[in-house]
């Protein structure tokens, strides 16, 4: 209704109009009604676009908002034409150093690792990761999440110079973001075949997970169990078997409903495997 009051008094074309539009979309975006919100962050960018030219920043941060919904909604296409289109222009205006343009080189990556874009958000990655290192900093969410997606998909552990800095500094600097942005190496050291690498990095961050947040968080497990995991599949019996055995304490000790007891079972399982190995590895 104040909307409408408004146009009839100012008329579509009036700044704070605008933004009074734009806020009724950002609305309509966070109570769930997307369909909504696309239809008015439509509105939006032709209002930009129309007022201020394709190249403003206010257009082009308009075509994020518009992809962000489509995005949503599962227009995945459609969500990244926007985002091509607004890197593209922001690309003309802004350089590295600009957040806004990070945000969407990382949005990006999301819709073409989502599209099975794997080689496209790589080197989208590789492009905005040396920037957000030295503008956000190593324990952004953003850097985290891009070097997070970087390493799920990759097929040469040979990285640069750039992505080896990063690693350092969560190797140095134990946070809980970075301690899992090196988990999901560990991981992909395992599902690559690369178990030495996985056992070292996964008790590195276990024992830095452990002097961090304690022996029984969520994470601290994790990393125990991926620890585990890599010893068994590198066939390190003994060594296995031992940190199961861990593990399974550990499980055992936190209070009814703890996410840990859901471990439980499946540690007894693997250990019990691992006894019918070595005894037929004995006979």
């Amino acid at each position: 209704q104040g909307l409408g009051s408004s146009y009839s008094r100012r008329g579509r074309y009036d700044n704070d109009n605008v933004k009074l539009l734009q806020a009724l979309a950002e609305l309509c975006k966070n109570t769930g009604h997307l369909r909504g919100a696309a239809e008015l962050f439509s509105r939006v960018l032709r209002r930009y676009e129309e007022m201020k030219g394709l190249e403003s920043k206010e257009t082009l941060v308009a075509m994020q908002d518009l992809a962000a919904v489509h995005a949503k909604i599962g227009n995945l296409q459609a969500a990244r034409n926007l985002y091509e289109k607004s890197l593209n222009g922001l690309e003309k205006v802004s350089s590295l150093d600009d957040q806004i343009m990070l945000a969407v080189m990382n949005s990006l990556c999301d819709i073409y690792v989502q599209l099975n874009h794997v080689d496209e958000a790589n080197a989208l990655a590789l492009r905005a990761l040396p920037a957000m290192r030295l503008v956000l900093g190593p324990d952004h969410p953003l850097t985290c999440g891009a070097l997070s997606h970087y390493l799920e998909y990759a097929t040469n552990f040979d990285f640069n110079e750039h992505i080896e800095a990063l690693l350092q500094d969560y190797r140095e600097h134990h946070t809980d973001g970075g301690l899992w942005v090196l988990q999901g190496l560990a991981r992909a050291y395992s599902l690559a075949g690369l178990q030495h690498d996985a056992v070292r990095t996964f008790k590195s961050v276990w024992e830095a997970r452990t002097a961090l947040q304690g022996p029984q968080t969520y994470g601290t497990l994790d990393a125990l169990q991926g620890w585990c995991l890599a010893l068994e599949f590198m066939d390190d019996i003994d060594r296995a078997t031992n940190s199961y055995t861990h593990l399974l304490q550990m499980s055992s000790r936190t209070p009814l409903g703890h996410e840990a007891r859901k471990r439980i079972n499946l540690t007894r399982s693997r250990l019990a495997s691992l006894r019918t190995r070595r005894n037929r590895l004995e006979e």
